[in-house]
C-alpha cells in the first residue's frame, strides 16, 4: 500500500473533527493517528463496549467489541476513505 499523503491526512482530520463536533460537541482525539476514536457505546444491557476507530495512516476503520477487533473496513485509496468519513454516522459506526 502506498503512503497516505500529508494533504489527505489533513483533510481526513478535518472531516473527523467536524464529525466529532457535530455528533458529540467535542474535539477529536488525534493522539494516535492509527487509532482515532470515532464512536463508543455499550450494549443495551450495559455489559459490553462497542467502539470504532479510524486509522488514517493505513486507510482503515476498525470496529471493537469488548476491546477486541471484530471488524475492519479497508479502503483502496485516500478518496474512498474520505468518502466514508464525509458520510459516516454514529449509528453506522456502532452497528457494523
Amino acid at each position: 500500500m502506498s503512503e497516505v499523503s500529508i494533504k489527505a491526512q489533513s483533510l481526513m482530520q478535518i472531516m473527523i473533527e467536524d464529525f466529532c463536533k457535530r455528533e458529540y460537541g467535542s474535539e477529536a482525539d488525534f493522539g494516535n493517528m492509527e487509532k482515532i476514536p470515532l464512536a463508543y457505546t455499550t450494549s443495551e444491557d450495559g455489559k459490553h463496549t462497542i467502539q470504532a476507530y479510524a486509522d488514517i495512516e493505513h486507510l482503515r476503520v476498525q470496529y471493537y467489541y469488548d476491546g477486541f477487533i471484530y471488524g475492519e473496513e479497508l479502503y483502496k485509496c485516500e478518496e474512498d476513505m474520505m468518502d466514508f468519513l464525509q458520510t459516516m454516522t454514529f449509528d453506522e459506526l456502532v452497528s457494523y
